[in-house]
C-alpha cells in the first residue's frame, strides 16, 4: 500500500475556478462562431439566388439538408470520441475544418458544390458540442452543479450577446451586399 508524502499535496482533480471559467468564455466564442457560421447562408437569400440561380428548394436543402442531418448523425460518434480522445483537439479540428468548409462555401459556384460545402460546415460543427459540454463537465466538480448547469446553458442559450452579434452580423452582411454585387468566382 502506497502512502501519500506530506511533503506533496495531492493533485487537484479540478481545475482552479479562474481557468474553468476561462474556457467557458472560450467556448462560448466558439459557440458564437458556430452560429454565424450557421445562418450566414440565410442572410444572403437573394444573393444567392442572383448568383447561382439558385430555386426556394435548393436553398431549403442549403439551409436544412445538408446542414441538420449531417450535423446531427457525425455527432453521434464525435461525441464518442470526447469520451476517448483530446477534447480540446477535437474541438480545434472542427473549428479548423468548418472554417474552411465556410470559405469554400464562398467559392461555390453551383448548387452541388455549395451542398457538400454545407455538408462539410454541419460536419466541422458537430464536433463542437459534444466536446464542450463533457469540457465543461471535466472543469466543474459535481459539488459546483449550479455552476456547471450555467457553464452549459451559457454556450446555447439566446444570450443578448449573441443576439446583438447576430443583428450586427446580419447589417455588416446585408449593407455589405447591397452596396457591391455579390459576386461568386
Amino acid at each position: 500500500m502506497q502512502t501519500q508524502n506530506p511533503a506533496q499535496p495531492a493533485a487537484e482533480p479540478w481545475p482552479r475556478p479562474g481557468i474553468a471559467w476561462y474556457a467557458v468564455v472560450i467556448l462560448v466564442v466558439a459557440f458564437i462562431f458556430s452560429f454565424i457560421d450557421r445562418i450566414i447562408i440565410a442572410m444572403l437569400v437573394e444573393p444567392l439566388k442572383q448568383d447561382l440561380g439558385l430555386t426556394d428548394t435548393q436553398l431549403g436543402l442549403l439551409q436544412g439538408l445538408a446542414f441538420a442531418v449531417f450535423y446531427a448523425t457525425v455527432g453521434l460518434p464525435i461525441g464518442r470520441w470526447a469520451d476517448r480522445y483530446s477534447r480540446r483537439a477535437i474541438i480545434g479540428w472542427g473549428i479548423f475544418f468548418w472554417s474552411i468548409m465556410t470559405a469554400v462555401c464562398g467559392l461555390a459556384r453551383n448548387f452541388w458544390e455549395l451542398f457538400l460545402a454545407r455538408v462539410g460546415v454541419g460536419v466541422g460543427e458537430a464536433a463542437l458540442s459534444p466536446a464542450a459540454y463533457s469540457m465543461i463537465a471535466d472543469y466543474f466538480p459535481r459539488e459546483k452543479l449550479k455552476h456547471r448547469d450555467l457553464a452549459a446553458r451559457l454556450g446555447r442559450s439566446p444570450t443578448p450577446l449573441r443576439e446583438a452579434l447576430k443583428r450586427l452580423v446580419s447589417e455588416a452582411v446585408l449593407t455589405q451586399a447591397d452596396h457591391h454585387s455579390v459576386r461568386l468566382p
